[in-house]
């Protein structure tokens, strides 16, 4: 079944397409923190970023080889999936 000629004229249309391009940038990630705190509340939403104090190696590690293990682990997961 071919789509209609006027659905093509819409979809295809540069204004159309830079339109929702710009709602879905402008809205989308405040969309996402809005569902989060729909769901979860304030206080779960708090309690994400909770520090709780541990007893493992990676509490002990120094926080710029924290930083620098996250880097090194996030290059080698975008190459790999190459």
């Amino acid at each position: 079944m071919q789509p209609s000629p006027i659905i093509g004229q819409v979809l295809y249309n540069p204004i159309v397409n830079w339109t929702i391009t710009l709602i879905m940038l402008l809205y989308g990630p405040a969309l996402v923190i809005y569902l989060i705190f729909r769901l979860i509340g304030f206080q779960g939403y708090m309690s994400l970023f909770r520090f709780i104090e541990g007893k493992s190696v990676i509490y002990r590690l120094d926080p710029r080889v924290k930083i620098l293990l996250s880097i090194v682990i996030t290059t080698v997961a975008a190459i790999t999936i190459w």
